[in-house]
């Protein structure tokens, strides 16, 4: 029995069920004989080459006065003090990720005063403001993004309707086109403050269920979260996904628990969006709200299952902070396929730190994992919590 399913895993694999169906694997650096930290390295390397130093006194003064130009944005911080305008953290579209940074860099100071830095922090889960920003700031058009200025919405959250002489660097928390996407990479702001991603981490580990050896928990495949329905097309792609991945439920019970405990999905029959369109399975199957509606699990409770699915996020399709805590809780981490990279994704890759699918590929993936490969990427999601998302880990990076 075991031989025939390794011949299957073999069969998969050399069909690419399981070879490169994971979009950052595509575009990452070369990791040839490079750690995982090295990677990581490699890639903040990368992404700050984008930007030319100042090369004078007044070419560094006008930077600062850039970076602290949008109060929504702008850091300042001078030893042991933060400053920051009330406009960081008192907007209402942003004002818990502005306190949780803050808090973030509360933890990191009290260990000791800093140099002074300047910095904008980009909230927002694309790493942009809008995307027509990206290219008013000089920047490339990513090219998962499309094209040239016809690919970018016609909207622009920016004070400036210019295009700037030189590009301005901003740390962003994901980019959701991917490594090309300017920006420099830091921590999401849902690790907290080291403190407090410490007591959660400690909350995870000790629980029953993520004890449990992987052969004893529930075999299928795990995800609770929202569906919300966003007003414009460009940004249903995290929804999208979301309904592709709780239909899949319906298909193969066996195989999936993934389910919505907000459920609000776009009628793609009504109010079409091109390049988001269901199949006709998948269109049937989201229609009967018993299968794919899901009571609520606490996170302390995840690790019962064998598998932990990371999905895109349902605001615009980036990052989700779901997978911050995943990696911990003793099972095979499953991602969603999607562009949007965060500052640890160069160290992660397809087979060796979890399994990565879509719709059409998922029981294909799931039944090429071996016995042999499963606890192997048990082991090193672990070793992913330990060595890239520890508090110390998180405070090193910064």
């Amino acid at each position: 029995m075991l031989g025939a399913r390794r011949a299957l895993a073999c069969a998969l694999l050399a069909a690419g069920a399981l070879g490169a169906t994971w979009t950052p694997d595509e575009d990452a650096l070369p990791r040839a004989n490079r750690t995982w930290l090295e990677r990581v390295a490699d890639e903040l390397d990368r992404s700050l080459k984008v930007y030319p130093p100042p090369r004078s006194i007044n070419g560094v003064q006008d930077l600062i006065i850039r970076l602290l130009d949008d109060p929504a944005r702008g850091v300042l911080v001078m030893g042991r003090h933060i400053v920051v305008d009330r406009q960081f953290f008192v907007k209402e579209y942003h004002q818990h990720k502005g306190l949780l940074h803050l808090d973030f860099l509360r933890a990191l100071l009290e260990r000791g005063a800093s140099e002074n830095v300047v910095y904008q922090f980009e909230w927002n889960a694309d790493g942009f403001k809008s995307q027509d920003q990206l290219i008013r700031d000089g920047c490339a058009a990513p090219k998962r993004m499309g094209s040239g200025k016809a690919a970018v919405k016609q909207k622009s959250w920016h004070q400036s309707v210019q295009e700037r002489p030189h590009m301005l660097p901003r740390l962003v928390i994901a980019k959701r086109y991917g490594y090309d996407q300017c920006g420099i990479l830091v921590p999401n702001c849902y690790f907290e403050s080291q403190d407090k991603w410490e007591e959660k981490l400690v909350t995870i580990a000790r629980s029953s269920e993520t004890q449990k050896a992987a052969e004893d928990k529930d075999p299928r495949v795990f995800w609770r979260g929202a569906i919300r329905n966003e007003a414009v097309c460009k940004d249903e792609g995290g929804n999208f996904a979301r309904a592709e991945a709780v239909a899949l439920s319906v298909a193969h019970p066996k195989l999936f628990d993934v389910k919505c405990l907000e459920c609000d999905m776009r009628d793609d029959v009504k109010d079409p969006c091109l390049e988001f369109t269901f199949d006709e399975a998948t269109r049937k199957a989201l229609k009967d709200e018993k299968k794919i509606k899901g009571k609520y699990v606490p996170k302390a409770d995840f690790g019962r299952y064998r598998y932990q699915l990371n999905l895109p996020g349902s605001v615009s399709g980036s990052y989700s902070r779901n997978l911050n805590h995943l990696w911990l809780v003793g099972s095979v981490v499953a991602m969603w396929n999607a562009p949007f990279v965060e500052h640890y994704y160069p160290a992660l890759k397809e087979g060796e730190t979890h399994v990565a699918f879509d719709r059409e590929t998922a029981a294909a993936a799931l039944a090429a994992v071996t016995p042999e490969l499963r606890d192997k990427l048990v082991q090193n999601a672990r070793k992913v919590a330990d060595e890239l998302l520890c508090p110390d880990c998180l405070a090193n990076y910064w």
